[in-house]
C-alpha cells in the first residue's frame, strides 16, 4: 500500500521521514455517485474481520446504490414486468 511521506525536523539538526497511511475513499453510488450511508470506509484488510451485516445495509442493492437510485431501479423493474 502506498503511503504519504511526512518529513519532520528534529532538534539535533537531522530530519526523519515518517510514513503515514492514506485514508481510503468513501464508497459511492454506482449510478449517481453520491456517498453511500451505512457502508464503512475502511481498508479491505480490515473488512475481512468484520461481519457481513456490518459491511453493507440489509436491502436490495445495498452497498451498491443509494436509497433513491435503488428505489428508482425497483420501480423500473416492476414497470417492465
Amino acid at each position: 500500500m502506498k503511503g504519504i511521506r511526512k518529513i519532520t525536523k528534529k532538534a539535533a539538526k537531522y530530519t526523519k521521514i515518517h510514513k503515514l497511511n492514506k485514508k481510503p475513499n468513501k464508497p459511492h453510488c454506482a449510478s449517481c455517485g453520491k456517498v453511500l450511508i451505512g457502508v464503512p470506509h475502511t481498508f479491505s484488510r480490515m473488512l475481512k474481520t468484520t461481519s457481513k451485516t456490518k459491511k453493507r445495509p440489509q436491502r436490495i442493492f445495498g452497498g451498491m446504490l443509494c436509497s433513491e437510485c435503488s428505489r428508482n431501479a425497483l420501480k423500473e423493474k416492476i414497470m417492465n414486468k
